[in-house]
């Protein structure tokens, strides 16, 4: 048999104005979800910052590959005897070269150009590193210190991009180029 108490418990009355229940309030709550939020937009942003530190040395990298495999093309081009011996009379001679060696030489140095405009502008634009620039930079000046490069570039400046062609005639003017015409690859029958 059951027994039940005499007295029903009948707990004592709370007065709402003042009593706060344990645990956190409306307000504590909110608090906290502007810290996670903080916190997640702090963590968000390190994320940010070092995928676009991945993607920069990545885009530098295919720029400086892109870079070297054009160039690689270009020199492929003097495989051909031909045109190395127009290249080469060039670098000594131009324009008193027969018409088509000439025409050959022109050229070869104007892909030369317009390849160093594409490596400056990626330089410019903070995709090819100082050090890839500055090579190209003096592998075209070298070039053009030549009296044949001279004379071409003589030529072409008048029209050349001005930043691009400002930049060479700097390096041209530092001096201290290498004389390639002395290089084994480049000499001629003859040359001392």
């Amino acid at each position: 048999s059951l027994v039940l108490p005499s007295t029903v418990w009948n707990p004592p009355a709370i007065d709402r104005s003042t009593h706060r229940a344990p645990g956190m309030t409306l307000q504590d709550l909110g608090s906290l979800g502007e810290l996670i939020a903080a916190i997640a937009t702090v963590a968000t942003l390190g994320y940010l910052a070092v995928q676009i530190r991945q993607n920069t040395r990545s885009v530098r990298a295919s720029s400086r590959l892109a870079v070297t495999q054009t160039y690689n093309e270009h020199s492929r081009l003097r495989l051909d005897p031909a045109v190395n011996g127009a290249y080469l009379r060039g670098l000594r001679a131009y324009p008193e070269l027969p018409l088509d060696e000439r025409g050959v030489f022109a050229n070869l140095l104007s892909d030369h150009w317009v390849f160093f405009q594409g490596v400056f502008a990626l330089h410019e634009e903070g995709q090819l590193d100082s050090r890839t620039y500055e090579d190209y930079l003096t592998w075209f000046a070298c070039q053009v210190a030549t009296p044949g490069g001279a004379a071409f570039w003589r030529e072409v400046t008048p029209v050349a991009t001005s930043a691009a062609a400002a930049a060479v005639n700097a390096r041209l003017e530092r001096g201290d180029l290498a004389d390639i015409l002395r290089f084994p690859g480049n000499r001629l029958d003859g040359d001392g």
